[in-house]
């Protein structure tokens, strides 16, 4: 026997279980219409909660609405107009520095060997571009007194830059020992902290 509380069965109903059929056929009436306005409602507020969770994560990415920027610049160095002069080992050129923290030290390799190390103690200008000379001889940094350089050779130039944030950047130009200045493209590509 099945007992089923509900307003709409009699209280005849209720203890024996059992209707007349005109009793029966309005009682199956009046439950289809309450699913009916339930599963409504049920959609109604399964809408209204996606709703609601939809406009909390937009509102949580945009904070009052305004979508923000980061406007603070990327720390990174590339190589300008480079040369290697085969007579007194001298390194020349111009390095081009976009930074938002000041330049600490530049480390020098030519084709792969550690030559040496500059470091800046005066805060260089931050937050914007700027180029500084850079001219390296054997008697600033030791290690180049032991390479000699070929005439019409070719050498890989790195100068790996870290800033004072702790950002960490190379640029590399390949320069022909001997010869006049040359605008040679250089790569620039930022290692992690």
């Amino acid at each position: 026997m099945i007992i089923m509380c509900s307003p709409f069965i009699s209280s005849r109903e209720w203890k024996t279980g059992v209707g007349n059929t005109k009793d029966r056929g309005s009682w199956d009436t009046r439950k289809s219409g309450i699913s009916k306005i339930a599963s409504i409602s049920l959609t109604a507020i399964l809408i209204v909660i996606v709703v609601l969770g939809v406009y909390l994560v937009y509102s949580l990415n945009n904070s009052n609405g305004v979508t923000s920027t980061s406007s603070r610049l990327i720390d990174s160095i590339s190589l300008a107009g480079f040369s290697l002069d085969p007579l007194n080992s001298n390194v020349s050129g111009t390095v081009q520095v976009i930074s938002s923290s000041p330049l600490v030290r530049t480390d020098l390799y030519i084709n792969g060997t550690f030559m040496g190390s500059m470091n800046y103690t005066r805060g260089l200008v931050t937050g914007s571009t700027y180029s500084m000379m850079y001219s390296i001889n054997p008697g600033s940094m030791p290690m180049m007194s032991r390479m000699h350089l070929v005439a019409g050779r070719s050498y890989m130039i790195t100068l790996m830059a870290l800033f004072s944030d702790g950002t960490r950047c190379n640029a590399s130009s390949v320069v022909v020992a001997g010869q006049e200045r040359q605008m040679m493209s250089s790569t620039n590509s930022m290692m992690g902290r």
